[in-house]
């Protein structure tokens, strides 16, 4: 089993003033570190996300700096870069699912959740248009 988190799901984890906030902490304790959903895993795609978005609406390079450690100092975390053919089938998907309103990164879940289709593949986000396709746990 696999659990993926999403951008947004992060965000809230480690933002007390995110509306997700309780939720996202919540979730994560109890069921995600317990090993619910089995395996943590965050892509390069969500870490470039996640440090633009901080940068760019919170403006704490701080934060910025916290939330990298969370993500890459947690050994309960595995951290997967994408590789080429999960991209180029993100690139298919992208233009399948346009009117959608699915993200790059968003489709990059959806190719990977081909690829770990016989590992139980669940995600944590708040996106609704990406959760309703996807085994959300939240």
């Amino acid at each position: 089993m696999v659990i993926f988190l999403d951008t947004g799901f992060i965000l809230a984890l480690r933002n007390k003033d995110d509306v997700n906030h309780i939720k996202a902490k919540d979730i994560f304790v109890k069921e995600i570190l317990a090993g619910i959903y089995g395996k943590i895993i965050v892509t390069d795609y969500v870490a470039d996300e996640i440090m633009t978005l901080i940068l760019n609406r919170i403006k704490s390079k701080a934060f910025a700096l916290k939330t990298k450690d969370f993500l890459f100092n947690t050994t309960k975390i595995l951290f997967l870069f994408i590789d080429n053919e999960i991209f180029y089938e993100t690139m298919e998907l992208y233009f399948s699912y346009s009117d959608q309103k699915l993200s790059f990164t968003d489709c990059s879940f959806l190719s990977l959740s081909n690829k770990f289709k016989d590992q139980n593949f669940h995600i944590a986000t708040f996106d609704t248009n990406l959760g309703n396709l996807l085994a959300n746990v939240t």
